[in-house]
């Protein structure tokens, strides 16, 4: 395990809300990106060991995605809020 993945594995999950969503993408950004070396050994640890950590550990290097998609929706009517709740849940190509 390298220093990115450690960091991400002791890393809180960002909380959003209504009152704090500056700080919710300022947690985000603090979240480190993973190469893709560490993403391929990370989804195999999890698909072949169901190792629970490291499936965290991809979703929380994905935050900082997902916040950036909703922000290019700002302005459309949807608080920002909103917009992330709705990345979280929307189906992935795989679940058709």
């Amino acid at each position: 395990m390298n220093m990115t993945t450690m960091a991400l594995a002791t890393a809180r999950m960002p909380i959003l809300s209504t009152a704090s969503s500056q700080s919710y993408l300022d947690s985000v950004q603090a979240i480190p990106i993973l190469t893709r070396e560490e993403e391929v050994e990370l989804f195999q640890d999890f698909q072949l060991h169901e190792n629970l950590e490291a499936a965290r550990t991809l979703v929380l290097s994905h935050l900082r995605y997902v916040a950036y998609i909703a922000r290019s929706y700002i302005g459309y009517g949807l608080p920002l809020e909103d917009l992330i709740c709705l990345l979280y849940t929307s189906p992935s190509p795989r679940d058709s």
